[in-house]
């Protein structure tokens, strides 16, 4: 049987998709990466048994013509019922396709702290707990975040998994679309990508760039674990769903 094709989205050129890159090669996935801050235009969605949108800068409440385009783009694909899967911006624009919210975070999350000193944790509620997106995934573990905007939590909106600071870190709003939160696919390289590029961002001003190494350095391997599990299980979504 041929592999899945997969559509990857990247709203800014710098978040890549990481580690999803080592899950398709152990798949023998096949995949179509457009950029949308180098200009590339989205393809023919009927060519792709499933959709990734990643992160950016950008919020899911622009108005403006890239993100019109991109809710609306995944306003069909929610139509076709194939598995979708959102990564931070990603989640958000999943979550404004369906009709739901994205309101300020409480604190902007960055890195794998809150300023208190506490830990950005992935908690699977019970429905998560019995999703086959994540089978295998510890109950509690440290993401990596980098956002300043949520999912505002509805009692209509499955909430796969939560947190003590941004309560809405996974959801899933139809019987094949998943949005995470946090960064489970950044690798050190784009780590450091995003410090040096995201100077400017007001978000890293908040934190101490030493803090973010260290935490890097102490939970990346968890967080790269953690992300695999997701991601290999919604491979096998994908596989099972053709």
């Amino acid at each position: 049987m041929k592999q899945p094709n997969i559509l990857v989205v990247q709203n800014v050129s710098r978040e890549r998709p990481g580690f999803l890159f080592d899950v398709f090669a152990r798949h023998g996935v096949d995949y179509t990466r457009v950029d949308l801050q180098k200009g590339h235009s989205y393809p023919e969605l009927h060519d792709f048994d499933a959709m990734i949108v990643l992160g950016g800068p950008q919020s899911a409440n622009d108005n403006t013509p890239h993100m019109r385009e991109e809710i609306e783009t995944v306003v069909r694909w929610l139509n076709t019922g194939k598995p979708y899967l959102g990564i931070c911006l990603g989640m958000q624009v999943l979550a404004k396709a369906a009709g739901y919210t994205i309101v300020p975070s409480p604190i902007k999350e960055v890195g794998f702290r809150a300023p208190d000193g506490n830990m950005f944790e992935f908690q699977l509620t019970d429905a998560g707990k019995n999703d086959p997106v994540l089978r295998d995934m510890p109950e509690r573990t440290e993401i990596f975040h980098w956002h300043g905007e949520m999912v505002d939590a509805h009692p209509q909106l499955p909430l796969l998994a939560k947190g003590s600071h941004c309560e809405t870190q996974m959801i899933k709003v139809h019987e094949r679309a998943y949005g995470v939160q946090g960064h489970f696919e950044v690798t050190k390289e784009m780590f450091h990508i995003w410090l040096e590029e995201g100077k400017e961002d007001p978000l890293l001003a908040q934190v101490c760039e030493e803090t973010l190494l260290n935490d890097f350095d102490a939970y990346g391997e968890a967080n790269k674990k953690a992300g695999e599990t997701v991601f290999q299980n919604f491979v096998s979504l994908v596989e099972n769903a053709r």
